[in-house]
């Protein structure tokens, strides 16, 4: 019994030791990260109605009656859905994800990639300055749907990710990843999260996105309790008291 009692006290140490593994908020058909959430997706553009999950913020007014994915010119993202459908972030247009996700502790780190597709031909992209595309964690005062403007969000401070896009030197097609998109604070804690994109440049370029990850990393755990430290020392006497 001695025995029993210190194991699962050397186990409850070690288990609060170890930090969980990294939840997807959006990825795949989670958060329709890869656009084509819903099965057997029609060929062809679609709007943002017809786009589960993500939303065209704009404070002129509503605008979800506007294209915003396609499944043509996606060839060369890493996109291996049966059809491969790329979201289309033209005109500084902010898209949004109603993927809510709540921090609950400290140390929290936030990890973002996708693929980026520069449409066109290199002479069409600017090389001052460049381009970029723009990606966020962002709280709201609404709740996050086809009626959410700008103004009703508030980007959390130090999430802001600018991916340059130097077309005369890259590929068509480059992916990006950020290990540390974001690290909660212990202000942190409690507040409703969201994601969100806009591409900064000229209104006459074709950018195109595919792929979004955006996992969590758990953050920190409590060192183990005195306590529980006294517990075990006492299970581990007793077991040796027993041995002699």
């Amino acid at each position: 019994m001695k025995i029993g009692i210190t194991t699962l006290a050397l186990s409850l140490v070690l288990s609060l030791s170890t930090h969980a593994q990294a939840a997807t908020i959006i990825g795949g058909a989670v958060g329709n990260g890869n656009f084509s959430a819903g099965g057997d997706v029609p060929a062809g553009a679609q709007t943002f109605d017809e786009t589960a999950n993500w939303f065209h913020a704009n404070n002129t007014g509503a605008n979800e009656g506007t294209n915003f994915t396609n499944s043509s010119q996606m060839g060369g993202s890493n996109d291996t859905s049966p059809v491969s459908r790329g979201g289309l972030p033209f005109n500084e247009r902010v898209q949004i994800n109603d993927t809510a996700y709540t921090i609950t502790s400290a140390g929290e780190v936030f990890s973002l990639s996708y693929d980026f597709g520069a449409g066109g031909g290199p002479a069409s992209w600017a090389t001052t300055p460049l381009p970029a595309m723009t990606a966020f964690l962002f709280e709201s005062a609404v709740a996050v749907d086809g009626d959410t403007v700008e103004g009703d969000m508030t980007i959390l401070p130090g999430s802001l990710d600018s991916y340059s896009i130097d077309r005369a030197n890259d590929p068509q097609w480059t992916s990006r990843s950020t290990a540390n998109l974001y690290t909660s604070t212990a202000a942190d804690i409690g507040k409703t999260v969201y994601f969100g994109m806009e591409f900064l440049g000229a209104t006459n370029l074709f950018p195109r996105i595919d792929i979004i990850q955006l996992d969590v990393e758990a953050g920190n755990i409590p060192e183990p309790s005195t306590a529980l430290l006294a517990f075990l020392g006492l299970g581990l006497c007793a077991n040796g008291r027993r041995k002699s």
